[in-house]
């Protein structure tokens, strides 16, 4: 199941830092990994010239000490990092 994180619309949500600011994020990917215990694989995912680029970045395990907030923004830091590195790529 693949879910678009950072373009929440109308559903739960928890604010991250992404981007150098405050971000809303879904906090359903969150919500379902705490109750399952099931890793989240983020990717990020840019448009090139007409064309959707996705780039898969480590799973981000969820740990004991993890609320939807804290596991989001490990999402949205791993999600900004891989752009980065991408791009550069």
């Amino acid at each position: 199941v693949a879910i678009l994180s950072d373009t929440p619309e109308g559903g739960p949500t928890v604010v991250v830092d992404y981007g150098g600011g405050p971000v809303p994020f879904s906090s359903v990917p969150a919500w379902l990994a705490l109750r399952t215990h099931a890793p989240l694989l983020p990717t990020a995912c840019w448009r090139e010239n007409g064309t959707y680029l996705l780039h898969p970045l480590p799973a981000v395990e969820v740990s004991p000490d993890d609320d939807e907030r804290s596991l989001m923004q490990r999402v949205a830091t791993a999600i900004a990092v891989g752009a980065i590195e991408a791009a550069a790529s």
